[in-house]
């Protein structure tokens, strides 16, 4: 899209944040599009960042990845970022998505 700072929409992973401090699930998963990793918030601080910490807060250990469809069988390039959250009780520290089923290459873990 056109990244306008004042679409409410660019808010939106706060209600994914909100749902989770609720429900405090096992895991989650936020999907977005390669451009969240190069965005900034007005004031300069980085959108990928401002999620993490988020997630974290709420009690989560936090991975991120890009992953292409093409490597889970869909007929197109179509590189996505996922942002995958562990609950700390869990222990799960170390997570490797390219063990998923059905890849064909690795995943590109986003820092």
């Amino acid at each position: 899209g056109k990244r306008d700072k004042n679409d409410p929409r660019g808010a939106l992973f706060m209600e994914f944040i909100r749902f989770i401090k609720h429900y405090k699930p096992k895991f989650c998963l936020m999907e977005n599009v390669n451009g969240i990793l190069s965005m900034h918030t007005i004031s300069g601080a980085k959108v990928k960042d401002i999620i993490i910490e988020e997630i974290e807060n709420t009690g989560y250990d936090v991975h991120i990845y890009r992953l292409n469809a093409r490597d889970f069988g869909v007929p197109q390039e179509r590189n996505r970022v996922f942002f995958i959250g562990f609950r700390k009780d869990l222990g799960i520290k170390n997570f490797d998505a390219s063990t998923a089923p059905a890849t064909t290459s690795s995943p590109t873990v986003c820092q």
